[in-house]
């Protein structure tokens, strides 16, 4: 009996920890989406004061070139942070949906990531879609500036370093590999954070 209980705690420990880290993803996210909104607004500003500034008497020819850029940039954000959030609801959908409460219903299912994203491949369309979309927002901007805004861009892919589990370093497994769903949304919301930036 004793060495029954030396097997069952070790196993309650791992899913508590396990409990409390997924927790911790949720308390990330939450931030990090609540960031986003608060960006969004600001950014919105932003873009409101190019169109007044560009409506002012004489001001049109200086303006509308930046405004125009602006525009541009502002769509291929969107369009970026929806493909982002049509991944979390995929993920999410893979690993069982949502329940009753709008709750992530399997929060800790690894199964679903690997899946979509590293045996079917879409990690690699979706690192694809965060270049292109980088190389866009560059193109936009001044050429002289083109490496300082480069380096500073929040929009990046880090390369995993390659290791015993991942040895060709490879993105999709690096990042998506045996994660869980909650970990996977939360990555998610911190990409579209990036975009925002």
């Amino acid at each position: 009996m004793l060495n029954l209980m030396y097997l069952v705690l070790p196993a309650m420990l791992a899913l508590n920890v396990s409990s409390e880290t997924l927790h911790a993803f949720e308390v990330i996210n939450e931030s990090i989406t609540a960031a986003n909104e608060a960006i969004e607004d600001k950014n919105n500003e932003l873009y409101k004061s190019f169109d007044e500034q560009q409506n002012q008497a004489g001001q049109e020819e200086r303006v509308k070139p930046f405004n125009d850029k602006a525009k541009i940039a502002k769509a291929e954000a969107a369009n970026l942070i929806k493909y982002l959030e049509e991944w979390k609801d995929k993920v999410v959908e893979q690993a069982g949906g949502y329940d009753d409460e709008g709750e992530i219903e399997k929060k800790d299912d690894i199964d679903a990531s690997t899946l979509l994203l590293v045996e079917q491949k879409g990690g690699d369309e979706l690192k694809a879609k965060l270049l292109a979309t980088r190389d866009k927002f560059l193109s936009l901007v001044n050429p002289n500036a083109k490496a300082s805004i480069a380096k500073d861009l929040p929009m990046k892919i880090v390369e995993p370093g390659k290791s015993e589990n991942n040895p060709s370093g490879d993105w999709a497994y690096g990042y998506f590999h045996s994660m869980p769903t909650m970990a996977v949304v939360t990555l998610f919301s911190k990409l579209q954070n990036d975009v925002k930036k």
